[in-house]
């Protein structure tokens, strides 16, 4: 079993030093490089609050011409929870693409397939 490495949260880690350190890097810091990522990819990136239904993805991406993708984010390590891989496969049996993301490296597949 590996050890988790205890970090002080006054302490601001890059994505890039927790890659390097194996760091477990917190969702939002995945979220906001995810965000950075996509709108710079050309994605409209909308963050989805369904409060009537959970489980369901953290990010809608939208792109021109007619492209929808679902994003889930997770802390590093951390993965989706039970409802929520219930609402992926719903929504992959709709023909959407649905990903779950928890580490960094993820994000440039995502965005570019």
């Amino acid at each position: 079993m590996s050890a988790l490495i205890a970090v002080p949260l006054t302490q601001q880690k890059t994505w890039v030093e927790c890659r390097k350190n194996k760091l477990r890097m917190r969702e939002s810091k995945i979220e906001k490089e995810f965000r950075k990522q996509a709108t710079a990819a050309g994605w409209w990136c909308l963050k989805l609050a369904i409060i009537a239904h959970a489980g369901f993805p953290d990010r809608l991406l939208l792109k021109h011409p007619g492209r929808v993708k679902f994003a889930e984010l997770k802390a590093t390590g951390k993965d989706a929870r039970p409802l929520q891989g219930y609402i992926h496969r719903k929504l992959r049996k709709l023909g959407f693409e649905v990903y779950v993301i928890n580490r960094v490296e993820d994000i440039t597949r995502v965005i570019e397939s």
